[in-house]
């Protein structure tokens, strides 16, 4: 069994090139060799890409095109050889770890040219099981065919040249006109509804093995040039095999087709009963909500007037409230005022004894100044007495100074007659200041008697507050009756809102019917969605049924013009069939690969890809416009 084993290391990669045997002369030039190599590995990709989906296709439509399991072994050869495609010519990338070569840097890329694509690469990397460049990869792949949009990015990445040169080299797939035949490929697996569990096991260290053998039968089968006649008819048999094998391999696709084109037909039989049935129950249960609607509003009316009734009784308490309310206010404000000049009067009393008692405090300080002022003047008096002793005694012995002492003598009498006089004065005002003492203090004995009035005054102010404070317990015992009234009030008017929230509640059900009914036209509606995507699947099955018929009359015209090909002999051949001129050494022969005939080197100038050969061969002037006519139908 062919097999090749996909690890991460670049050593273990597809080498789709070993699948054609080719030979080189010495004398080919090395980069003939290499373009060589290349363009045979790009055509067995190409033809493992269309076997593989061709494969997964058939067996998805065998399981109902519903597909969850991720070790489907179809599609493990399918992502095997997608994964071969996208690393097949990647750039060596330096990063941390050294060299790399890995294709999410491209996916991740694509980006700029499709921002559509922004939303799985977000995805891929809040992934909590996916590390390396290769599971985020893996995972993309994987999300791109659930959102069946994995044509259009490759499609996408295919066309963006600019962004694959930075990611490939010049012979990659991608970057040649295999690339886009592999998208156009990619769209047969958008009929495939897939549901993959990405999060359980981990995408990083995947591997999977490619079974060759379910593709390459009886060796390199695409190319066996002819050796002599039984060579050729047995080869001419093997493909007419082959094509009695496609036939009946496309007429079962056509049973299938038939088969599942009549189940669609007896679900979209079954979908119009229903579909009647569902209308029908849409009537009815229209009728029961316009009834509904109907009692609603009779309900709605009652309602209205008995929240007016009680509307009105509220607003009938609530005036007798605030009569009462007022008139309380009226009294209380009343108090409130004598009460307050009570207050005021008491203030200006206390003033007034306060300014009283600053007058006595000048008055004490004066009198102190004065008693100070006397025991000074004594003292002056008593020095005084004293100098006169020492002066009396003196004239006895001064008799010459008589006339200057006598002189001060009365200077001396003057001035205390001066002070004498001074001294009533004091006296008079200490008389005076005694006699204000007296008068302050009897406005403090009248003080003190207002202030008993005053605290008489108080007292019987308490006692009407008291009064007006028993006349304000009646208040709130007959507001006690009135909440009384209101609480009854209250639980009419709940009893009322019970009846509200009754009529709520059949209005909530007739919301739950409406839902209901929204439900089954949402349903309505997604039948009809199904039954036109069906619609559109049978259409892409029919294209598909149209383009295979196209390949089987190809196949037909390749196998006709391959019967009426005849492989002329080297030695029967002088001339050029064309251009009639005759070989020599320097003119050689050249077999035209389709019709067999013998022409010169100017004559079958021209390389054309042929069903018998992946690889382009020589071919005549004729057959080589013949070739392009069929190719460009």
């Amino acid at each position: 069994m062919a097999s090749a084993n996909l690890e991460e290391d670049d050593r273990d990669e597809l080498n789709f090139g070993k699948l054609f045997v080719r030979t080189f002369s010495s004398s080919s030039p090395p980069d003939n060799k290499r373009e060589a190599q290349w363009k045979i590995e790009r055509l067995n990709l190409l033809n493992i890409a269309n076997l593989c989906i061709k494969n997964v296709i058939d067996s998805a439509l065998k399981l109902g095109r519903a597909i969850s399991d991720e070790y489907f072994e179809p599609f493990q050869q399918f992502f095997v050889v997608l994964e071969s495609i996208l690393r097949h010519g990647l750039k060596m990338k330096r990063n941390i770890l050294g060299h790399r070569k890995d294709y999410w840097g491209p996916l991740e890329a694509l980006e700029q040219a499709a921002p559509e694509s922004s939303e799985i690469v977000k995805s891929v990397q809040n992934l909590p099981n996916i590390r390396t460049n290769h599971g985020k990869g893996r995972a993309w792949v994987r999300l791109a065919i659930m959102q069946k949009k994995l044509a259009e990015y490759i499609m996408i990445l295919v066309e963006s040249k600019d962004l694959l040169r930075e990611w490939y080299e010049p012979h990659a797939v991608l970057m040649q006109e295999e690339g886009t035949v592999i998208s156009g490929l990619l769209v047969g697996i958008n009929i495939i509804d897939c549901n993959f569990d990405l999060k359980g096991d981990s995408l990083d260290a995947w591997s999977s093995v490619l079974d060759l053998s379910l593709y390459l039968k009886d060796g390199n089968y695409l190319e066996k040039p002819p050796e002599n006649k039984k060579n050729e008819e047995q080869s001419d048999g093997s493909e007419l095999s082959v094509l009695i094998d496609q036939k009946t391999y496309l007429e079962e696709v056509n049973r299938n087709l038939s088969s599942t084109v009549n189940t669609l037909q007896a679900k979209l039989k079954n979908m119009k009963m229903t579909n009647d049935d569902l209308s029908t129950q849409l009537t009815s249960c229209t009728e029961q909500i316009v009834q509904l609607m109907q009692e609603r509003d009779i309900l709605q009316d009652a309602n209205n007037q008995m929240n007016e009734v009680s509307a009105r009784k509220l607003q009938l308490a609530q005036a007798d409230i605030d009569v009462e309310r007022e008139t309380y206010q009226k009294s209380r404000e009343g108090l409130n005022d004598m009460y307050n000049v009570i207050r005021k009067q008491l203030d200006t009393e206390i003033q007034l004894r306060k300014e009283t008692e600053k007058e006595l405090e000048l008055a004490r300080s004066m009198k102190e100044e004065s008693e100070v002022a006397m025991r000074l003047l004594e003292k002056d008096i008593h020095d005084k007495q004293d100098t006169l002793i020492s002066l009396r005694r003196q004239l006895e012995d001064v008799k010459k100074l008589n006339l200057e002492l006598h002189n001060k003598l009365q200077v001396s009498e003057s001035s205390s007659k001066n002070h004498m006089s001074k001294w009533t004065e004091l006296e008079e005002k200490c008389a005076k200041m005694t006699s204000r003492t007296k008068e302050v203090e009897k406005s403090l004995s009248e003080a003190l008697a207002k202030k008993t009035a005053a605290e008489n005054m108080v007292d019987q102010l308490n006692n009407k507050v008291v009064d007006s404070e028993s006349e304000r317990t009646a208040l709130d015992t007959n507001l006690k009756i009135e909440r009384d009234w209101r609480t009854s009030l209250q639980e009419e008017s709940i009893k009322d809102k019970e009846k509200v929230a009754a009529m709520q509640v059949e209005l909530k059900q007739l919301e739950t019917l409406k839902k209901e009914y929204q439900v089954l036209h949402e349903k309505y509606v997604g039948l009809k969605k199904s039954y036109s995507e069906q619609e559109m699947a049978l259409v892409e099955m029919g294209s598909h049924l149209s383009n295979s018929q196209q390949k089987v009359e190809e196949m037909k015209e390749v196998t006709q013009s391959m019967k009426d090909m005849k492989w002329a002999e080297d030695r029967d051949a002088l001339h050029c069939q064309q251009c009639n001129q005759p070989f020599s050494l320097a003119r050689r022969k050249h077999h035209c690969r389709n019709c067999g005939g013998i022409f010169c080197n100017s004559c079958s100038d021209y390389t054309m890809p042929l069903p018998s050969s992946a690889k382009p061969v020589r071919v005549c002037d004729a057959c080589y416009t013949a070739l392009l006519q069929r190719y460009q139908r």
